[in-house]
């Protein structure tokens, strides 16, 4: 799986708290590794979910629920914000703030179709068709 870089902070907790405790709930080892050599700058990193397929189920789930409250706290932030500008009158209903775009998790092949520069894995350092080791397995 692909996540958002500024949304991994939020997911891994203070110390790995937060991620320490999704694992010990569903028993899948939860591993965020960060691939800034691969990843060309792009704002992403890596998850990988090791264990059952059952408790890998149950951490990405967990996982979407994170990411859900913390898009219900930047929403509740961007509205006290807009309203708080048309409060003080620098802000008019017809230029709104534009609402803070969700944060995504998604399928590592998904990634590279949008992202990835023609690789076909993340440890692909070629960029264009082949020359890659294949897409690796469900992440």
């Amino acid at each position: 799986l692909m996540l958002q870089t500024p949304a991994v902070g939020f997911v891994i907790g203070p110390g790995g708290r937060k991620v320490n405790e999704m694992e010990q709930q569903t028993g899948a080892q939860i591993v965020i590794i960060q691939r800034k050599e691969l990843l060309r700058g792009q704002p992403w990193q890596s998850i990988t979910l090791n264990g059952m397929a059952q408790a890998c189920a149950r951490a990405e789930q967990l996982l979407r629920a994170k990411l859900a409250e913390l898009d219900r706290l930047k929403r509740g932030d961007w509205l006290r914000e807009s309203e708080r500008l048309k409060a003080m009158g620098r802000l008019m209903e017809a230029a709104a703030l534009p609402p803070p775009v969700p944060n995504e998790l998604i399928p590592e092949v998904e990634w590279l179709q949008r992202e990835g520069a023609g690789r076909t894995s993340l440890t692909d350092k070629s960029v264009g068709t082949g020359g890659g080791t294949g897409v690796r397995g469900p992440t």
